[in-house]
């Protein structure tokens, strides 16, 4: 019962945050102008005028995406980034579970829950929870197919998921080429 508390206070610390509703500062700014102007195939043409860097194209998709369903406004900017907080926290859980001793689980969940720079980023217009939610996912995917013997199908599996997963965070290139 105590990791869904855990879990269930971790959530209300991510919507606190989203539903403070703070201004978007320069970077996010610069990032909302990029998304908003431009059509959807405008987006995957290098370089931004206004960002400073590059995005990943499944982030820009899905901002894109935000504001074509449900309109422009900075809730509507961070509802992407909220849901893979929030979902990020749910699959901790289970990854945890797989790779921390039995005792240490529900510690290590509430070091999750509560990290201040994970709740910041689940309402920050930026890749950055999507890019933890994408490495939790890598790491649940590779914890179940090192008990099992690597066949083709598997393969498969694993390189359309490593496509994806670079598609939606350049940093999960990392987690897969060490792994």
């Amino acid at each position: 019962m105590a990791p869904w508390l855990i879990i269930a206070f971790g959530i209300i610390l991510r919507l606190d945050q989203y539903l403070f509703n703070r201004s978007l500062w320069l970077d996010e700014a610069f990032f909302a102008i990029d998304v908003v102007n431009r059509t959807f195939l405008e987006l995957f043409e290098a370089p931004l005028e206004y960002s400073s860097y590059a995005r990943p194209p499944g982030f820009l998709l899905m901002a894109k995406l935000s504001i074509t369903w449900f309109g422009n406004s900075d809730f509507i900017l961070r509802l992407f980034p909220f849901f893979c907080g929030v979902l990020a926290l749910l699959l901790y859980y289970p990854m945890a579970k797989r790779y921390v001793s039995e005792r240490a689980v529900p510690l290590a969940l509430f070091f999750f829950a509560i990290s201040e720079a994970l709740i910041f980023y689940s309402s920050e217009f930026k890749q950055y929870s999507s890019d933890v939610l994408i490495v939790i996912l890598l790491f649940l995917l590779i914890a179940t197919y090192r008990t099992h013997a690597l066949t083709l199908t598997r393969l498969f599996i694993l390189a359309m998921v490593g496509m994806i997963a670079i598609w939606f965070s350049y940093s999960s290139f990392f987690i897969l080429a060490t792994t």
